[in-house]
């Protein structure tokens, strides 16, 4: 079986009620779900390094991470990174070893079908009408994660801190800020494009090598197409519904979005 779980963004001010159920669900994980083994995938946005300061964060969530270390080891656990949580990646040699079986950009992972897992954020900059540059879009998710501690709850205003931004990295940058339900709609319909896209059946060649299922997540609305074999894992409360905290699984290739409890 197969778990994924995204865009929980521990360190966000207003879900702390979300944010207790996250362990409880890691514990049903371990104990539950996959009790005779097999994958959790964490699909990125874990945590919202732009949103509060990384030490604080640790400190504030260590209850959850110490629930991954209690994981057997038949459980493999996958950290595939968001732009949100993209400070890991800065972080060698440390997260992303143990408890972690794989950690990076993306995952492939064999359950009777190919499901190729990413975050998303790299589609939502191929639909960006304006900039298509992938190393602009991850350069500014790094100074968010670096510069957040700094604005503590001002981090929307974060563009206008960072003298080294220019004019138009900081209109980009402040794009990236709004909340997915506002930034991705409009008169571009970014949103619309970022969801053809990730069920065009060109998508191999753009994301790279064969797969059957894409799973992603980053704009915080869950859906399952069969069709287009296409999945996104929505949020954890953070959605139109800040109610419901969604999760995928897949077991024998056959994939279910379930929602964990209620608020």
């Amino acid at each position: 079986m197969i778990i994924t779980v995204s865009d929980v963004h521990l360190g966000e001010d207003g879900f702390s009620k979300q944010d207790l159920q996250f362990s409880k669900f890691l514990e049903f994980i371990k104990d539950d779900e996959l009790k005779d083994g097999g994958h959790l995938v964490l699909l990125g946005d874990i945590f919202d390094f732009w949103r509060k300061d990384s030490a604080q964060i640790f400190e504030d969530y260590s209850d959850a991470i110490e629930v991954l270390f209690e994981f057997p080891k038949d459980i493999n656990i996958h950290y595939v990174i968001g732009n949100h949580d993209f400070y890991l990646s800065e972080i060698p040699g440390y997260f992303n070893t143990s408890p972690f079986k794989f950690f990076g950009p993306a995952a492939d992972i064999k359950e009777r079908h190919v499901f190729r897992f990413i975050h998303g954020y790299h589609l939502e900059v191929m639909a960006n009408p304006y900039s298509k540059d992938l190393n602009l879009y991850e350069s500014l998710a790094r100074r968010l994660s670096y510069h957040s501690g700094l604005i503590g709850r001002a981090a929307s205003g974060i563009g206008h801190a960072i003298s080294s931004l220019t004019r138009g990295e900081g209109d980009y940058q402040s794009s990236m800020m709004k909340r997915p339900e506002s930034r991705l709609r409009g008169r571009n319909n970014a949103g619309d494009r970022l969801t053809s896209l990730a069920k065009c059946r060109s998508r191999c060649l753009y994301l790279g090598g064969a797969f059957d299922w894409l799973v992603y997540g980053h704009t915080h609305s869950p859906f399952l197409d069969p069709e287009s074999w296409t999945i996104n894992t929505g949020s954890w409360g953070r959605g139109s519904s800040d109610s419901k905290m969604w999760y995928l699984k897949i077991q024998n290739g056959v994939p279910e979005l379930a929602e964990w409890g209620a608020i």
